[in-house]
């Protein structure tokens, strides 16, 4: 909105109204000494109330102009507070999500290793149990070797002795 100043008063009276006033009597002088000084008086508050006019005029311009601009920047925060609403609601969605995977790995980790717990344990066992068989043969092999030194040094029939060493070989094999 524009508005628009009135048109300044004169301030001093024209030449015509200075002869008018020359022409009145002695009494009506002290009537226009009164009266220019209410009229001085009055075009001075006239004149202070049109600069306070400007003034506020002036005020209220750039108080619309800033509502304005305030109002542009309320409406982009506002756009920018829903935008960021749903993005956050996505990230919540997406961390929900994520949590739910993660609880689900934490609970297949915990499971496989229970497994290989078990698997660790079973092998343990397995391999004391082939330990116990490996040490088991090796036990025999050593007393077959023992039997078989004892036989070759008593025994005077070569028959025997290569049929007792023949089987054993088959047996160590």
């Amino acid at each position: 909105d524009k508005f628009t100043t009135p048109p300044a008063l004169p301030c001093t009276p024209s030449t015509k109204e200075t002869t008018a006033l020359s022409s009145f009597s002695g009494r009506h002088l002290k009537f226009t000494k009164e009266s220019k000084a209410l009229q001085s008086e009055s075009l001075l508050v006239f004149e202070r109330l049109r600069n306070e006019l400007l003034n506020l005029r002036n005020k209220n311009l750039k108080t619309r102009s800033e509502n304005k601009k305030l109002k542009q920047n309320n409406q982009r925060l506002t756009e920018a507070n829903a935008t960021a609403g749903k993005t956050f609601s996505k990230f919540v969605e997406h961390t929900k999500q994520v949590n739910k995977a993660n609880a689900e790995l934490v609970s297949e980790n915990q499971a496989l290793r229970k497994k290989q717990q078990d698997l660790t344990k079973s092998m343990k066992l397995q391999k004391a149990a082939y330990m116990d068989e490996v040490q088991t043969r090796v036990d025999c092999q050593n007393l077959l070797a023992e039997i078989v030194d004892i036989i070759q040094e008593h025994v005077r029939d070569p028959c025997l002795v290569d049929e007792v060493l023949a089987k054993t070989e088959k047996l160590i094999d």
